[in-house]
Order: structure tokens, then C-alpha cells, then sequence
């Protein structure tokens, strides 16, 4: 005999949660118009710590994306990291020049300490560059993910590549059913109906959700 499993939708909700994507925006950002080191709790109770960076300026020191940001300075000792605990499923992140260097931009993002992706080369040529780009990239990672954002660049160069990091989008890794774990598992409908989930298995058992 099937044993049948009425949820109700806000439970199915607190789950579902766990696939949508949140926005970094900088809002929190403790950092300020000298370059150093801190940390503040962003967006999704994410802590973002960076180190030897500032923030993206105002006025006629204007490098900003959308309205706030962080800025790096160079490849020896600037970056920006968190900690996913949920894991990550996708990540982007939106970045442009900042100041008038001449100096080739390009970044890098590790994850967990390794080098995963870098962006294309950008910045090159004197002058400001207002110009803003996108990188994504698709991870799918169980938690915890560590995801570090630095310029390109061995750690004794020193050479200023300031760069303007804003709208980080990320979302957890999704959630799964293991295989096998469940003999005869249904679970609809999807989406959800209602506000109702059903979970059918074969086993007159009791389950855990």
C-alpha cells in the first residue's frame, strides 16, 4: 500500500528558494575611497571579505557600475572573497576599467583555490573606459564553495590594473534526490499545484522530506 504525503506550499517553498539566484550589490560594502582590508555581510547572510581594495568613488572619481562597487587595484594583493555555504550552482559578476592606465586588464576567479575561469582582456590604452562587462560561469559545486575574485597576474607584480567588480548573481546548487534512495519516489506536481506537493513511494514506511 502507497503511502500518500500532503506538504504544504510553504514548505515546498522554503526548498525551492534554495534554486533562485541572489544579487550582490554592494550595499553593505564597509569599504571606503582608501584601499584596504575588511569584510561586511552582503546579500543572502553572505560575509565578502577583500583585501587591499576601495570602493568604486564618486564624483570626479566616478568608476562605479551601479551605484556601488569595489574596486581592485593590482594583482599582488587585491581581491575579493566569500564563502557559499549552500554551494553554488552559477555565479557572474559584472566588472569594468577604472582610472585612465594604460595597463591590459584581465580577472581571474578561483573557486576553493583553483583557477576555474578568467574574463577576456580589457582596459588597454590611456584613458577612462566606461565600458562594462559580464562573466558567468556555471560551477555546481556542494557546499561550502570559496569563490575568490583577484586580477590576473603573478604575486610580484604590483603594477596597478584597477578594476570595478559589481552585481555578483549566484545561486545555490540545486537540490537533488538521491538516487536509489527511495524505492518507487514520486513526487509532483511540478510546479506546484495549489499549494499542494504529493510524495508517493512504494514502501508503507515512514519517510523523512
Amino acid at each position: 500500500m502507497k503511502k500518500l504525503y500532503t506538504l504544504l506550499f510553504v514548505a515546498f517553498a522554503s526548498i525551492a528558494s534554495f534554486a533562485q539566484t541572489t544579487t550582490e550589490d554592494f550595499v553593505n560594502s564597509t569599504a571606503t575611497a582608501s584601499y584596504g582590508d575588511g569584510t561586511f555581510v552582503g546579500n543572502g547572510g553572505i560575509t565578502y571579505s577583500f583585501v587591499h581594495s576601495r570602493n568604486a568613488g564618486t564624483g570626479s572619481d566616478d568608476y562605479t557600475i551601479n551605484a556601488e562597487g569595489l574596486m581592485l587595484r593590482r594583482p599582488s594583493d587585491s581581491y575579493l572573497e566569500a564563502t557559499y555555504p549552500n554551494g553554488l550552482s552559477s555565479f557572474s559578476f559584472q566588472f569594468r576599467k577604472a582610472f585612465t592606465g594604460g595597463a591590459i586588464r584581465q580577472l581571474e576567479v578561483l573557486v576553493n583555490g583553483e583557477v576555474v575561469s578568467t574574463t577576456q582582456e580589457f582596459g588597454e590604452g590611456a584613458g577612462a573606459d566606461a565600458t562594462v562587462y559580464t562573466h558567468s560561469l556555471t560551477i555546481n559545486q556542494a557546499g561550502p564553495v570559496t569563490v575568490r575574485i583577484k586580477c590576473v597576474g603573478d604575486a610580484t607584480i604590483t603594477a596597478n590594473r584597477q578594476t570595478t567588480l559589481d552585481n555578483i548573481v549566484w545561486a545555490p546548487q540545486n537540490l537533488s534526490v538521491k538516487q536509489n534512495s527511495i524505492a518507487g519516489l514520486q513526487v509532483y506536481p511540478n510546479p506546484v499545484t495549489n499549494g499542494t506537493l504529493y510524495i508517493n513511494t512504494t514502501a508503507n514506511a515512514s519517510k523523512e522530506v
